[in-house]
């Protein structure tokens, strides 16, 4: 099987990562071990490599797509600029995928889905959505990265123009590079 590579692989293999293939990607599994990544993260700041992650744009209202009826999230309680946690479901209501929903406008929608469900997810929301529906593979032209800590906010105050103090838990918004800062986000 041809593994796919991150944007990324090359810093992760310069910083010595311990790589192994995971969902069709050669992706890092660790660097100092498990125990110390998670109490690092915990206590610092930590980026993470999500570039394998499957993701869908989704152009239309949820009620005109029937996106409202196979996700778990409540997509009319959200507001532009929030993402929720939930589940991609079959017609029995079963579990098809966990992912990450994104309201980018009233009807426009990006879901993250995981990495080896990328085919199977793709055909089943062709399956179900209704015909009004538009549905935009975007996976392979999107890098994604997470940044998870107490010192996040520092670290992207530090790299973006926009002030940040308004973004909460679970939500998003779109950044430009502060001046001079460029480099260091690319």
């Amino acid at each position: 099987m041809d593994l796919k590579f991150t944007p990324l692989i090359k810093e992760h293999e310069k910083l010595g990562a311990k790589l192994a293939p995971f969902g069709g990607w050669l992706m890092p599994i660790l660097y100092k071990g498990i125990i110390a990544e998670h109490e690092w993260t915990r206590q610092s700041v930590s980026l993470f490599d999500i570039c394998h992650m499957g993701e869908f744009i989704i152009y239309g209202r949820p009620e005109e797509t029937n996106l409202d009826r196979i996700l778990t999230v409540n997509l009319a309680q959200m507001q532009c600029g929030n993402c929720r946690y939930g589940f991609l479901l079959n017609k029995e209501g079963g579990m098809v995928d966990d992912l990450v929903v994104y309201k980018l406008a009233d009807d426009k929608w990006m879901l993250v889905t995981n990495a080896a469900c990328i085919e199977k997810d793709e055909n089943h929301l062709k399956k179900y959505l209704f015909p009004k529906a538009k549905l935009e593979n975007i996976s392979e032209k999107t890098a994604k990265l997470d940044l998870q800590g107490p010192f996040s906010r520092e670290v992207l105050r530090a790299l973006v123009k926009k002030e940040i103090g308004g973004l909460k838990f679970y939500n998003f918004n779109f950044f430009k590079p502060a001046p001079g800062k460029r480099n260091q986000l690319a």
